[in-house]
């Protein structure tokens, strides 16, 4: 269900890699692992226990990647920045805008970013 979920994010029917494949398995089996480590599964029948899961969030990489393949992180906070976050310098900016604008070719061909 959750690698159901996955590929369905990005419109595919198959993993790209054997390490995508590799990289969700250990993801999935990690996000079960504290799911179980709660203690919410306890005497639950396998068709509940399958409910939980199917409804647990997981926060996959790649689909940050999709869009931006520089994961962006306010080490202060530890928060993930996403576009419409503010930016942590304290301009009032969205991040997008701001210091997590990406310089165009033109700006990197002549040095100006």
């Amino acid at each position: 269900m959750q690698v159901k979920r996955y590929l369905r994010c990005f419109g595919k029917h198959t993993f790209a890699r054997a390490e995508e494949r590799c990289m969700l398995a250990d993801i999935i089996r990690d996000s079960w692992l504290a799911l179980r480590d709660t203690g919410i599964l306890e005497g639950k029948s396998a068709a509940e226990k399958s409910v939980l899961f199917q409804a647990t969030n997981i926060d996959f990489p790649l689909f940050y990647q999709a869009w931006d393949p520089v994961l962006r992180v306010d080490f202060r906070t530890g928060e993930r920045m996403c576009g419409g976050s503010p930016c942590f310098c304290g301009s009032g900016l969205p991040f997008v805008s701001c210091c997590g604008r990406t310089p165009g070719e033109d700006e990197l061909s002549a040095g100006f970013f």
